[in-house]
């Protein structure tokens, strides 16, 4: 890979590392507990990994992909949650669950 390449594809990992960790620091706490948080969680795991990948910092990456698989398997259960309390509000308001 040509360090041209190289240096785009850091930068292009920051940005989206910064993005990510500032936009969970700027969220309300009631809305921190929802499935974006953890989605953009995922996504700076993501970015950490592939940074580590790319400088071959093997720590960076295992930490990176730990991040990522943990952020992962924390917003399916809140995505699952959601979608609980979305059918408990539809069977006290109208009297069935949605499926």
């Amino acid at each position: 890979m040509t360090q041209r390449i190289q240096t785009k594809l850091s930068l292009a990992l920051t940005g989206v590392l910064l993005a990510s960790a500032l936009g969970g620091a700027l969220v309300p706490a009631a809305q921190a507990k929802g499935s974006t948080t953890w989605r953009n969680g995922a996504i700076a795991g993501g970015a950490i990994a592939g940074y580590g990948l790319l400088k071959h910092n093997r720590t960076a990456t295992i930490a990176g992909a730990g991040v990522a698989g943990y952020s992962l398997y924390r917003r399916n259960k809140a995505k699952k949650n959601e979608r609980r309390q979305a059918s408990y509000r539809l069977h006290r308001r109208y009297g069935y669950r949605a499926r």
